[in-house]
Protein backbone atom coordinates (compact mmCIF):
# COMPACT_ATOMS: atom_id res chain seq x y z
CA UNK A 1 0.00 0.00 0.00
CA UNK A 2 1.43 3.52 -0.90
CA UNK A 3 0.78 6.86 1.13
CA UNK A 4 -1.40 7.96 -1.58
CA UNK A 5 -3.69 4.05 -1.28
CA UNK A 6 -3.83 5.05 2.56
CA UNK A 7 -5.11 8.46 2.15
CA UNK A 8 -8.13 7.24 -0.13
CA UNK A 9 -8.48 4.35 2.53
CA UNK A 10 -8.87 6.60 5.22
CA UNK A 11 -10.95 8.84 3.25
CA UNK A 12 -13.70 5.78 2.84
CA UNK A 13 -13.57 5.52 6.38
CA UNK A 14 -13.69 9.34 7.12
CA UNK A 15 -16.12 11.15 4.15
CA UNK A 16 -15.00 14.13 3.05
CA UNK A 17 -18.66 15.12 3.46
CA UNK A 18 -18.61 15.06 7.23
CA UNK A 19 -16.26 17.70 7.74
CA UNK A 20 -17.42 21.68 8.70
CA UNK A 21 -16.97 23.54 6.01
CA UNK A 22 -14.04 26.23 7.33
CA UNK A 23 -12.33 23.41 7.75
CA UNK A 24 -9.34 22.12 6.26
CA UNK A 25 -9.71 18.40 6.63
CA UNK A 26 -7.23 15.92 4.51
CA UNK A 27 -3.83 16.18 2.39
CA UNK A 28 -1.79 18.43 4.05
CA UNK A 29 1.19 17.25 1.87
CA UNK A 30 1.92 14.51 -0.30
CA UNK A 31 5.37 14.87 -1.82
CA UNK A 32 5.90 10.86 -3.01
CA UNK A 33 2.55 9.54 -3.37
CA UNK A 34 3.86 5.83 -4.64
CA UNK A 35 5.93 5.52 -1.36
CA UNK A 36 5.01 2.49 0.72
CA UNK A 37 2.79 2.99 3.37
CA UNK A 38 4.47 1.09 6.43
CA UNK A 39 5.23 3.88 9.46
CA UNK A 40 2.71 5.81 10.74
CA UNK A 41 3.15 8.72 13.47
CA UNK A 42 -0.08 10.00 14.80
CA UNK A 43 -0.46 13.05 16.71
CA UNK A 44 -2.64 15.46 17.84
CA UNK A 45 -0.92 18.39 16.14
CA UNK A 46 2.00 18.73 13.65
CA UNK A 47 4.58 20.42 15.22
CA UNK A 48 8.30 21.19 14.82
CA UNK A 49 9.28 18.23 17.15
CA UNK A 50 6.70 15.74 15.34
CA UNK A 51 8.19 16.50 12.02
CA UNK A 52 12.07 16.38 13.21
CA UNK A 53 10.69 12.79 15.27
CA UNK A 54 9.12 11.62 11.96
CA UNK A 55 12.43 12.28 9.75
CA UNK A 56 14.68 10.66 13.14
CA UNK A 57 12.81 7.27 12.77
CA UNK A 58 12.34 6.87 9.13
CA UNK A 59 8.17 7.23 9.72
CA UNK A 60 6.45 7.18 5.80
CA UNK A 61 3.24 9.59 7.37
CA UNK A 62 2.47 12.13 9.98
CA UNK A 63 -1.30 11.60 10.55
CA UNK A 64 -3.05 14.48 12.76
CA UNK A 65 -6.26 15.19 13.76
CA UNK A 66 -5.30 19.19 13.92
CA UNK A 67 -4.72 20.09 10.48
CA UNK A 68 -0.89 21.36 9.54
CA UNK A 69 -2.40 23.86 7.07
CA UNK A 70 -5.59 25.90 8.48
CA UNK A 71 -5.18 29.67 7.23
CA UNK A 72 -3.43 28.68 4.32
CA UNK A 73 -0.34 29.27 3.03
CA UNK A 74 0.64 32.96 1.09
CA UNK A 75 5.09 32.27 0.66
CA UNK A 76 7.01 29.13 0.56
CA UNK A 77 9.60 30.15 3.33
CA UNK A 78 10.81 28.71 6.40
CA UNK A 79 10.78 32.24 8.04
CA UNK A 80 6.75 31.17 7.78
CA UNK A 81 6.42 28.02 10.43
CA UNK A 82 3.57 26.04 8.77
CA UNK A 83 5.49 26.65 5.52
CA UNK A 84 9.02 25.49 7.59
CA UNK A 85 7.05 22.43 8.66
CA UNK A 86 5.44 21.49 5.00
CA UNK A 87 9.29 22.37 3.35
CA UNK A 88 10.84 20.01 5.59
CA UNK A 89 8.40 17.14 5.36
CA UNK A 90 8.59 17.40 1.44
CA UNK A 91 12.31 17.45 1.55
CA UNK A 92 12.25 13.57 3.17
CA UNK A 93 9.05 11.99 1.32
CA UNK A 94 7.20 12.31 4.12
CA UNK A 95 2.64 12.38 3.51
CA UNK A 96 1.14 14.69 6.20
CA UNK A 97 -2.72 13.85 6.30
CA UNK A 98 -5.17 15.95 8.85
CA UNK A 99 -8.52 14.63 9.87
CA UNK A 100 -10.27 16.90 12.03
CA UNK A 101 -13.91 17.90 11.59
CA UNK A 102 -14.66 15.07 10.22
CA UNK A 103 -13.33 12.57 12.35
CA UNK A 104 -15.01 14.22 14.93
CA UNK A 105 -18.51 14.05 13.43
CA UNK A 106 -17.93 10.02 13.07
CA UNK A 107 -19.17 7.87 16.09
CA UNK A 108 -16.24 7.53 18.06
CA UNK A 109 -14.76 10.40 19.60
CA UNK A 110 -16.85 12.14 21.42
CA UNK A 111 -18.65 9.20 22.02
CA UNK A 112 -15.61 8.21 23.80
CA UNK A 113 -14.85 10.72 25.35
CA UNK A 114 -18.63 10.97 26.85
CA UNK A 115 -18.26 6.96 27.82
CA UNK A 116 -15.33 7.63 30.15
CA UNK A 117 -17.10 10.24 31.90
CA UNK A 118 -19.52 7.11 32.81
CA UNK A 119 -22.68 8.81 30.98
CA UNK A 120 -25.48 6.88 29.52
CA UNK A 121 -28.24 7.47 26.99
CA UNK A 122 -25.17 8.93 24.72
CA UNK A 123 -26.89 10.98 21.66
CA UNK A 124 -25.84 13.47 19.14
CA UNK A 125 -26.64 17.10 19.34
CA UNK A 126 -26.24 20.12 17.18
CA UNK A 127 -27.50 22.10 14.27
CA UNK A 128 -25.56 20.30 11.39
CA UNK A 129 -26.35 17.22 9.29
CA UNK A 130 -23.43 14.96 10.91
CA UNK A 131 -23.47 16.56 14.40
CA UNK A 132 -20.14 16.58 16.81
CA UNK A 133 -21.64 17.14 19.87
CA UNK A 134 -22.86 14.28 22.39
CA UNK A 135 -25.44 14.15 25.14
CA UNK A 136 -25.67 11.77 28.19
CA UNK A 137 -26.60 11.41 31.51
CA UNK A 138 -25.13 10.45 34.81
CA UNK A 139 -26.34 7.56 36.42
CA UNK A 140 -27.28 10.86 39.46
CA UNK A 141 -26.97 14.55 39.94
CA UNK A 142 -23.72 15.37 41.06
CA UNK A 143 -22.44 18.61 42.85
CA UNK A 144 -20.19 20.67 40.00
CA UNK A 145 -17.24 20.31 41.91
CA UNK A 146 -17.27 16.47 42.30
CA UNK A 147 -17.93 16.16 38.89
CA UNK A 148 -14.96 18.42 37.51
CA UNK A 149 -12.93 16.52 40.35
CA UNK A 150 -13.98 13.14 38.17
CA UNK A 151 -13.25 14.90 34.65
CA UNK A 152 -9.94 15.82 36.03
CA UNK A 153 -9.20 12.48 37.10
CA UNK A 154 -11.16 10.56 34.44
CA UNK A 155 -8.66 12.49 31.64
CA UNK A 156 -5.58 12.66 33.77
CA UNK A 157 -5.42 16.39 33.01
CA UNK A 158 -3.64 19.22 34.81
CA UNK A 159 -6.21 21.51 35.55
CA UNK A 160 -9.92 22.12 35.06
CA UNK A 161 -12.18 25.36 35.12
CA UNK A 162 -16.38 25.57 36.20
CA UNK A 163 -17.61 27.77 35.27
CA UNK A 164 -20.80 27.82 37.10
CA UNK A 165 -20.07 25.89 40.79
CA UNK A 166 -24.02 26.13 41.31
CA UNK A 167 -25.17 23.73 38.73
CA UNK A 168 -25.12 19.99 39.69
CA UNK A 169 -24.06 17.85 36.84
CA UNK A 170 -26.36 15.52 35.48
CA UNK A 171 -27.33 15.96 31.89
CA UNK A 172 -23.80 16.39 30.34
CA UNK A 173 -22.92 17.66 26.92
CA UNK A 174 -19.51 16.75 26.02
CA UNK A 175 -17.26 18.79 22.63
CA UNK A 176 -13.56 17.48 22.71
CA UNK A 177 -11.49 20.75 21.71
CA UNK A 178 -12.90 24.27 21.66
CA UNK A 179 -16.91 23.99 22.56
CA UNK A 180 -17.70 27.32 22.93
CA UNK A 181 -19.83 27.78 19.70
CA UNK A 182 -21.74 24.48 20.53
CA UNK A 183 -22.91 26.27 24.06
CA UNK A 184 -26.35 27.09 22.74
CA UNK A 185 -27.42 24.14 20.86
CA UNK A 186 -26.40 22.38 24.19
CA UNK A 187 -28.78 24.50 26.12
CA UNK A 188 -31.71 23.95 23.68
CA UNK A 189 -30.81 19.72 23.55
CA UNK A 190 -31.28 20.02 27.63
CA UNK A 191 -27.98 19.70 29.23
CA UNK A 192 -27.23 21.26 32.29
CA UNK A 193 -23.27 20.78 31.89
CA UNK A 194 -21.09 20.88 29.18
CA UNK A 195 -17.38 19.36 29.58
CA UNK A 196 -15.12 20.64 26.51
CA UNK A 197 -11.68 21.49 26.03
CA UNK A 198 -11.56 25.30 26.15
CA UNK A 199 -13.88 28.11 26.12
CA UNK A 200 -13.80 31.57 26.04
CA UNK A 201 -13.64 33.88 29.53
CA UNK A 202 -17.17 35.85 28.53
CA UNK A 203 -19.17 32.77 26.96
CA UNK A 204 -18.63 31.04 30.17
CA UNK A 205 -19.50 33.97 31.75
CA UNK A 206 -22.86 34.17 30.02
CA UNK A 207 -23.35 30.49 30.41
CA UNK A 208 -23.22 30.99 33.94
CA UNK A 209 -25.73 33.81 33.64
CA UNK A 210 -28.40 31.42 31.81
CA UNK A 211 -28.18 28.53 34.87
CA UNK A 212 -25.60 26.71 32.71
CA UNK A 213 -22.09 25.26 33.77
CA UNK A 214 -19.26 24.85 31.29
CA UNK A 215 -16.04 22.69 32.38
CA UNK A 216 -12.94 23.33 30.28
CA UNK A 217 -10.69 20.42 30.98
CA UNK A 218 -7.89 21.39 28.17
CA UNK A 219 -7.81 21.31 24.06
CA UNK A 220 -5.26 17.80 24.20
CA UNK A 221 -6.80 16.01 27.44
CA UNK A 222 -9.98 16.10 25.39
CA UNK A 223 -9.04 14.96 21.84
CA UNK A 224 -6.59 12.22 23.17
CA UNK A 225 -8.73 9.79 21.98
CA UNK A 226 -8.80 10.83 18.50
CA UNK A 227 -5.09 8.87 18.17
CA UNK A 228 -6.45 5.90 19.41
CA UNK A 229 -9.65 6.05 17.23
CA UNK A 230 -7.13 6.24 13.99
CA UNK A 231 -4.73 4.09 14.87
CA UNK A 232 -7.67 1.54 15.23
CA UNK A 233 -8.66 2.73 11.30
CA UNK A 234 -5.28 2.29 10.57
CA UNK A 235 -5.40 -1.43 12.03
CA UNK A 236 -8.56 -2.54 10.30
CA UNK A 237 -6.73 -0.87 7.00
CA UNK A 238 -4.09 -2.99 6.90
CA UNK A 239 -2.67 -5.05 10.24
CA UNK A 240 0.98 -4.61 8.93
CA UNK A 241 1.70 -0.63 9.32
CA UNK A 242 3.50 -0.04 12.54
CA UNK A 243 1.03 3.27 13.78
CA UNK A 244 3.29 4.85 16.93
CA UNK A 245 1.59 7.63 19.37
CA UNK A 246 3.90 10.79 19.72
CA UNK A 247 2.67 13.48 22.74
CA UNK A 248 2.89 16.89 21.22
CA UNK A 249 1.33 18.55 24.15
CA UNK A 250 3.71 21.00 26.07
CA UNK A 251 1.28 22.82 28.56
CA UNK A 252 1.43 20.30 31.46
CA UNK A 253 2.43 22.23 34.56
CA UNK A 254 -0.06 24.57 36.14
CA UNK A 255 2.06 27.18 38.18
CA UNK A 256 0.51 29.28 40.78
CA UNK A 257 1.67 33.11 41.53
CA UNK A 258 3.97 31.82 43.98
CA UNK A 259 5.61 29.84 41.39
CA UNK A 260 4.61 26.45 42.98
CA UNK A 261 3.47 23.82 40.38
CA UNK A 262 -0.08 22.84 41.30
Amino acid sequence: MTTSDLYRALREKIPAAMAYEWDNDGVMCLPEPSRPARRVLLVLDITDEAVDHAIRNNYDLIVSHHPLIFKGIKHLTTEDIIARRCIKLCRYGITALSFHTALDAMDGVNDRLAAALGLTDITPFGDRAYPVGRLGSLPAPMPAETFAAHVAQTLNCTAVTVGNPEIPAYRIAVIGGSGEDDIPAAIAAGADTMVTGEAGYHEMLDAAAMGFDVITAGHFFTEQSTLVMLKELLASIDPSIQSDVYNTNRMLTVVSARGVAL
